[in-house]
């Protein structure tokens, strides 16, 4: 009887220290695999300093506009009107809290970037452009731990913003072959593998998509564009989630401004999204296999 009284003491006191521990006492900890873990990387671009602010916004008459408007490069953009709308969920961690937004009317692509666009946008920018064979070289700080990188880094007016055939640029890549092969370079031009011109465009920075925005006289949207987009029908990629406009803040949605929110006015990583309820940050200054872009602009000019 006081052996058995002794043995229900000694478990009830090891099930306390257990619940005490959070339950996990003798699990082994392991290290989830998520696109937070992936694109969370410390900034290495001298561009991460530079102020880059979105254009002053004069409002787009409410009529006539035009539901579709074709940009002088071609792109077909899709017209949201002014409004507002609820963005943000409750239950979401830096998703909270859902709160009202109003944005003025505002142009976004109607499609994501393809490589064929990403590429024009290179050879119509040659002066601009450089490219710099990578043999080796170690990152400071390294993309991990050490982490050489091979391949041509691609500048554009001094910026990195590309990288053709490298590796360690994104060590996730499910197929070296299949995503950061698709644009060549030649030594006077860039061109494409047949049959990947449509593909979306990946394996582009924060910098570099910011720069093929400008180049259009649009800009990344911000998040509030692309969630009031979304919301309306905007098609995306099931592949692929998209850089935005702004910086990261886990607790922005707390004390976004109401009218035209911008994101935060600095910060260490970019918003990345994939749905009006899912989104994760990375560095501006790497470009990652699952990740793409689109643009808006506030006018017709």
């Amino acid at each position: 009887m006081q052996r058995t009284t002794l043995n229900v003491l000694l478990l009830l006191m090891i099930s306390v220290f257990i619940s005490a521990c959070g339950g996990n006492l003798f699990a082994r900890p392991t290290a989830a695999l998520t696109l937070t873990s992936i694109h969370t990387l410390q900034p290495t671009n001298t561009l991460t300093s530079t102020v880059i602010s979105l254009p002053t916004r004069t409002p787009i008459p409410s009529s006539p506009t035009p539901e579709y408007f074709v940009d002088k490069n071609g792109f077909e953009m899709i017209f949201i009107p002014a409004g507002e709308f609820s963005m943000g969920h409750n239950s979401i961690g830096d998703k909270r809290p859902a709160h009202n937004v109003y944005l003025d009317g505002y142009y976004i692509d109607k499609d994501i970037v393809k490589i064929i666009d990403f590429v024009k946008f290179l050879n119509k920018n040659l002066r601009d452009v450089s490219v710099e064979i990578l043999d080796g070289v170690i990152e400071d700080p390294p993309y991990l731990q050490d982490e050489k990188i091979y391949g041509k880094a691609v500048y554009f007016r001094g910026d990195l913003i590309y990288c053709i055939d490298c590796f360690g640029w994104d060590s996730n890549l499910p197929s070296q072959d299949d995503w950061n092969q698709s644009i060549v370079w030649d030594g006077e031009l860039f061109s494409i593998l047949d049959g990947r011109e449509d593909f979306p465009v990946t394996m582009v920075n924060w910098y570099g998509a910011q720069a093929y925005c400008s180049w259009r006289g649009a800009h990344l949207p911000t998040d509030a564009e692309w969630v009031k987009a979304f919301n309306k029908g905007m098609k995306r990629n099931d592949l692929v989630t998209e850089w935005v406009f702004d910086w990261y803040a886990k607790d922005y949605y707390s004390h976004s401004p109401y009218k035209n929110p911008q994101g935060p006015e600095n910060g260490t990583f970019r918003l990345i999204i994939g749905s009006d309820t899912y989104s994760t940050y990375g560095s501006p200054n790497f470009g990652f296999w699952d990740i793409s872009f689109r643009c808006s602009r506030i006018s017709l000019d």
